[in-house]
């Protein structure tokens, strides 16, 4: 027995139905999210809703999640992380990726 299109899978009420799409993922210009990984950290210009879909995007290896920052909070961010050691990314490094066209810069651990 097929069921007209307009009914549940019961028959008994009548629903339109909704087709999702993912939508393309957005970026940002001018910021970036810090994402920790348990084998390395990278800065993303992608606009996430929440920690969730970051965590969807990096389920394998995923820590934690900070941002979005401007490039003055990310600099100050990784110079106060770093201590006496050297910071991940360095001030120009995050100028460098903010102007450029690429979405993502990682470091992976050795």
């Amino acid at each position: 027995m097929s069921l007209p299109m307009e009914t549940t899978f019961d028959g008994t009420k009548t629903f339109k139905s909704r087709v999702y799409h993912w939508n393309k993922p957005r970026f940002f210009t001018d910021r970036a999210t810090v994402v920790y990984l348990d084998n390395g950290i990278l800065l993303s210009k992608q606009i996430f809703e929440s920690f969730r879909e970051v965590q969807h995007l990096y389920w394998d290896h995923y820590t934690a999640d900070l941002g979005p920052m401007g490039t003055d909070e990310l600099a100050e961010y990784f110079l106060d992380d770093a201590g006496s050691f050297e910071p991940v990314f360095q001030r120009q490094e995050i100028e460098d990726f903010m102007r450029s066209p690429e979405t993502v810069l990682a470091k992976y651990d050795e």
